[in-house]
């Protein structure tokens, strides 16, 4: 017997390959389902690589290959692995999984995934790191069932980096227009609409440097 197709809501609220916690399922369960706190919770887990000298943190060069980690099972694993506390609790800056802006959205949309609110990860460009460059960047959407809509959330933007980015705007609800999606962007370049100078990863010395300990 043929099972029915999901719809495309259903779908999201599923976890798939990336975002199945595994042996942690029960350590996301317990968690709020709040956006703001649920952000909270994700920027107390994770450092961005590029960004430790905003937390005046140093880490060991070895710790780098973190980064590397792709599915949330292995992220959350090593973040226990640093320290068993509740997820709930933030760790000092020197004790979080270090990871990049994919794994801020990852580990967030995992976690609305947990508890059955559809969510994805989107792959594209910020707005808001430089008025002049659009930076490579991933965040994530969830599906908001009182509005009927996809809202964008950029799960990384805590106080820090709000600050030190002068963000105008609520990352838990990016405006149209900050966060650009690859493919929308790419279909721009071709067509003549955006310039594709303006689009790329740059290697910014001045936030990038990982401090050895």
């Amino acid at each position: 017997m043929r099972s029915e197709p999901r719809t495309p809501l259903a779908y999201y609220a599923q976890h798939g390959f990336m975002t199945e916690p595994g042996a942690s399922a029960h350590l996301l369960k317990d968690l709020p389902h709040d956006i703001p706190q649920i952000c909270e919770i994700v920027q107390g887990l994770i450092i961005h690589y590029r960004t430790v000298d905003l937390y005046n943190v140093k880490l060991p060069l070895n710790r780098l290959e973190e980064a590397r980690t792709r599915h949330v099972a292995g992220i959350l694993t090593r973040i226990c692995e640093l320290d068993d506390q509740p997820l709930s609790i933030p760790r000092p800056p020197g004790r979080r999984f270090i990871g990049c802006c994919r794994d801020f959205a990852t580990l967030f949309c995992a976690i609305l995934r947990s508890h059955n609110v559809p969510a994805r990860v989107r792959c594209g460009f910020s707005t808001y790191f430089d008025p002049g460059f659009c930076f490579d960047h991933w965040i994530a959407e969830y599906w908001n069932a009182d509005e009927q809509r996809w809202v964008r959330v950029d799960a990384e933007m805590d106080a820090i980096k709000r600050a030190d980015n002068q963000l105008t705007f609520d990352p838990c609800d990016v405006p149209e227009g900050q966060f650009l999606f690859a493919g929308q962007v790419w279909q721009a370049c071709r067509t003549g609409a955006l310039d594709p100078a303006r689009f790329g990863y740059e290697w910014d010395v001045g936030h990038s440097q990982l401090l050895i300990a």
